[in-house]
């Protein structure tokens, strides 16, 4: 029975050091920065003269606006994007993949989950709201997204940001750690 407890507190004594030695290697990776998007769209609902009165979206085009930042660094300008058509007045449901582009081996994209209208005139809408970024190699991260159009030539301006901080995962393995070498020193004492 000694020999089992002593077996024990050698293997959490074990797994407690691996835990502090790792630990500061061990990061989540949230998306950072931010993205542009740029090209045409037509005006769907309502009088196709007066933005004010439009309740949805066709994209015709979609490319990077310039490069990005953050995780978005690696997308070069005129990078082609894949967007999904929008209906915003009423919204009705979350949309998965609003849009997608793939540079290289990396993809990233977008879930909208909310949309609210912020201005409306004859020539211009402004639409924002909230979503989850995906990337390739990186954790699910909460965005904000904003939309310009205008009426002169039909032509949008759309930007997504990343709204998280990095999760300080080195202090979490650092607490789990010295919490695991804290029980193998007591139980130690108890087998000596």
């Amino acid at each position: 029975m000694k020999k089992s407890r002593k077996t024990i507190a050698r293997a959490t004594g074990f797994t407690a050091m691996a835990l502090l030695v790792l630990g500061g290697a061990a990061y989540a990776t949230p998306i950072t920065g931010h993205i542009n998007f740029t090209g045409f769209y037509v005006p769907t609902g309502g009088d196709s003269t007066n933005l004010n009165t439009a309740t949805g979206i066709d994209f015709e085009t979609a490319t990077t606006n310039g490069v990005g930042n953050g995780a978005y660094a690696v997308v070069p300008a005129l990078t082609a994007v894949t967007i999904q058509d929008l209906t915003f007045d009423p919204f009705s449901s979350d949309m998965p993949l609003f849009w997608t582009l793939t540079a290289g081996e990396n993809t990233f994209s977008f879930d909208l989950e909310s949309v609210n209208r912020t201005f409306a005139s004859t020539n211009q809408v402004n639409l924002m709201g909230a979503g989850t970024l995906y990337g390739t190699g990186y954790e699910e991260t909460p965005g904000t997204w904003n939309f310009t159009g205008n009426r002169a030539n039909e032509s949008y301006s759309f930007s997504a940001v990343s709204a998280a901080a990095p999760i300080p995962e080195p202090a979490t393995m650092l607490l789990l750690g010295s919490g695991l070498l804290g029980l193998a020193g007591v139980s130690r004492r108890r087998t000596l």
